[in-house]
This record gives structure tokens, C-alpha cells and sequence, in this order.
């Protein structure tokens, strides 16, 4: 009979954006894994989970606190703006600590399991928190706070190489020096897995907190419910001749979501070709100044959806623009490649594994605008025999994907051949 190992995973909030820490759970394979969840702070009221379970905590949290902390990111590292995709995401303050998350917990784990932690686990109640349990860890790339002093995304930065001296974006750049030297210190004997898609791990490789320590490439295969295209179609009303571009983000002021390059692209593309045919799908923050800049273009403005309505938004697309600029994902490139959407991207994130140059999307380079819109005609012009082609690539390829190890079963294989 195997051995179950008890998890500890732990998450700020639990929200679809916080790291997905609920749904994971339940995926875990439950005859290796007992995977409990523990909170800061939850959206729902009768949540068992969180330290501070009232819903007015999760409202109090996360638009008093964090605003609070950005000030002092802010405020005292001088950041640019607050909405720089560098961000710092945690300065070593927190609403808990080791004790009360153990509590909440109610057994001593074996593995403690971080998915996103901002304004929750700092590196001082991650090293309290395996002095006192013995736990190994394991670190979910779901952003890249994990590689230097605190940058949500270093984007082009290489500072995490050589210690985060002479931070470009800090006004006190002495005190991002101590803040990575403090990280450095609480992490450097614990026993850390990490893990994420390859271009977080090539990153990790290079970090100097992190090369140490055992670093996993973990892809797996997107799963989502099954939808019927010509259903999804006829939902939006789109006939078989609109050519249909989907794009979005939660919200399109965020620079790291890099939606200036997608405005930009189509605009290009409308300057060279003829858009009659074209319908721009628009999901997410709803801005008026963004659909201004596509004055020409037939757009649907479709705001926040739920999920559901998010995957038949996808499946009614003939393709997905993202251009982010720093990402360990966006999910909705996943979305795209299991709904065998085509995606123009930059090479960030999920792309570098999922996305393949003309075969099933375009990466474009970094950052250029004409790049994109090279990719956008690129799908425009390619006859409807081949595009139909990019499902079935897909397909293939998830189909390899699932093949591929997992991380928490070659944790599991450590964990047993762990001397006792």
C-alpha cells in the first residue's frame, strides 16, 4: 500500500487568479497525497480554510493592505509606479506567521506547497515554518517573485544573477541589496523544490538564491470542459465568414500585460489590409480609451466573464492575441491550444512550450509591434485548410504533454526513497 504524505499548500487568497491552490488540490492524486489548502484570507464566507475567514478580511486585505504595502513598495523603494510590472510583491510583511498557519492546519505536514503568497509567507515564516515541521518545500512558479530580492517580474532585468545590486527601479538600492541578502539567509539550508514551465526554470537555474536547490520542469496538459464551435459561434452571433481575434486582460492599464502592442499590431493590420471581415472579441477590463484605438474594427466588448462563458468565448475565436511582456502563464493560453485557437505571442510563459512558430501560432519578437502584426496577417491569409490544421496539431501535442513526468510524482518518488 502506498504511503500518503500530507500536504500544506498555501495560497494568499483563494481566488481563480491566486494560483489556483483549490483546483490544484483537488487534481492531486489523492492515494499519494493528502493536499490540504490554508488562506490568508478567503472570498467566501464559509470557508474553512483561511486565517481569517470573514469576507470583510478579504475585502480589508485586498484593498486596504495591499494597498497599504504598495505604499510602502512605493513609498520607500520609490518604484516608478505602482502598476510597474516589476513590482515589488513582498517586503517581509504579513498578517501571519509560522504558528497560526499550523494551527489552522491541524497536523504537522511533510510537504509545504506555495502556489501565489503575496502579503502572506515571507521567507522568515517559510524558514519558521520548516523549523518547526521538517517539511520539504515545494515553490510554484506562479510568478517570479522566487528569483531575487522581491520583483514580481524582473522582465528584462538580470539582477537576481548577481544579487540585485544597483536596482534599476529602487530609489533605495541598498535596501533591495539587504532585502535579497535576508531572502538569501532564510532560504539557503531549506530543503526547496522548484518548479514551473522552462523559461521560469532556465531563470532559476541562474538565480543565485535558487541554483541551488532542486529545480523541476513541470508542463502539464490543460483540461477544460469539451465545447461544440458552431454552437459557440452561433452564441455570438458570428457568421462563418467573420474572422474573429480574441484578446484581454484582467486589466489593460497592468504594462506587463502589454496590450499597447496589440492595439498597436491591429492597427497596422488595419492600415494594410481590408478589416470588413474582421470582429475583435475583447474580454476582461472594459476601456473606453482602449476601443477608441480601434475605431474601424467590429469589436465585442464582452467585460469579465465566467468561465464557462470565457471557454466559449475561446472556442468561437480563430485566434488569441497575448501579448504579455513578463508571465510564468497567462492561462488563457492554455485556453487557446485546448480549443485549438492559434496564438500569436511573445516567447513568455506558457508560449515557450505550448506555442510552436507557424505551426500552431506565431511568437513574434519581443516586444514588436510589427512582429505581432506580422503574425495576426500571417493567420489572416492562411486558407481555411490549413487553420483547421492547428486543432489537430494541438491535439497531438497535449497528447505528448501528458506524457510527460509530472512534479508531484517525481516528489513523490523522492519522498519514498527519502532515508528515514
Amino acid at each position: 500500500m502506498n504511503k500518503i504524505y500530507k500536504v500544506l499548500a498555501l495560497a494568499t487568497n483563494d481566488s481563480r487568479n491566486a494560483g489556483h491552490a483549490i483546483s490544484v488540490a483537488k487534481k492531486t492524486d489523492t492515494s499519494k497525497f493528502d493536499v490540504r489548502v490554508v488562506t490568508l484570507v478567503s472570498k467566501y464566507s464559509d470557508s474553512t480554510y483561511a486565517l481569517y475567514p470573514s469576507r470583510w478580511m478579504y475585502y480589508l486585505h485586498t484593498y486596504f493592505f495591499r494597498y497599504l504595502f504598495n505604499f510602502l513598495r512605493t513609498g520607500y523603494f520609490r518604484l516608478s509606479k505602482a502598476n510597474d510590472p516589476h513590482c515589488f510583491v513582498n517586503v517581509d510583511l504579513s498578517l501571519a506567521t509560522a504558528e497560526k498557519i499550523l494551527k489552522k492546519y491541524g497536523d504537522i505536514p511533510d510537504v509545504i506547497k506555495l502556489h501565489w503568497v503575496d502579503g502572506f509567507v515571507t521567507p522568515k515564516i517559510l524558514y519558521n515554518l520548516h523549523r518547526l515541521t521538517g517539511a520539504e518545500i515545494v515553490w510554484v512558479f506562479t510568478d517570479e517573485y522566487p528569483l531575487g530580492a522581491g520583483c514580481h517580474y524582473p522582465c528584462e532585468c538580470r539582477g537576481f544573477i548577481n544579487g540585485c545590486v544597483n536596482c534599476p527601479i529602487a530609489f533605495n538600492k541598498n535596501a533591495v541589496k539587504k532585502m535579497f541578502n535576508r531572502k538569501c539567509y532564510y532560504l539557503k539550508e531549506l530543503p526547496v523544490t522548484i518548479v514551473g514551465p522552462t523559461n521560469a526554470v532556465i531563470k532559476a537555474k541562474d538565480s543565485v538564491i535558487l541554483k541551488d536547490k532542486t529545480i523541476i520542469k513541470s508542463i502539464s496538459r490543460p483540461s477544460f470542459p469539451l465545447q461544440d464551435r458552431n454552437y459557440c459561434r452561433n452564441l455570438f452571433a458570428f457568421s462563418d465568414n467573420d474572422f474573429v481575434i480574441l484578446f484581454g486582460a484582467a486589466n489593460v492599464n497592468d504594462k506587463r500585460k502589454g496590450i499597447k502592442y496589440t492595439i498597436d499590431a491591429l492597427n497596422k493590420v488595419k492600415s494594410e489590409q481590408n478589416i470588413d471581415n474582421i470582429t475583435l472579441l475583447v474580454v476582461g477590463q472594459d476601456n473606453t480609451d482602449l476601443l477608441t484605438q480601434l475605431s474601424g474594427f467590429k469589436v465585442k466588448s464582452l467585460g469579465f466573464l465566467k468561465q464557462n462563458d470565457l471557454f466559449q468565448a475561446f472556442r468561437a475565436s480563430d485566434l488569441f492575441i497575448s501579448t504579455t511582456i513578463a508571465d510564468t502563464g497567462p492561462q488563457m493560453v492554455l485556453f487557446s491550444v485546448f480549443y485549438g485557437v492559434p496564438v500569436v505571442s511573445f516567447n513568455v510563459g506558457y508560449a515557450f512550450d505550448f506555442v510552436k512558430h507557424k505551426a500552431n501560432g506565431y511568437i513574434s519578437d519581443y516586444c514588436d509591434s510589427n512582429s505581432v502584426a506580422d503574425g495576426i496577417e500571417y493567420f489572416l491569409s492562411m486558407p481555411m485548410s490549413e487553420r483547421n490544421k492547428v486543432e489537430s496539431y494541438n491535439n497531438e501535442l497535449l497528447i505528448k504533454i501528458s506524457e510527460y513526468p509530472q512534479a508531484m510524482d517525481i516528489l513523490y518518488e523522492h519522498l519514498c526513497n527519502k532515508p528515514q
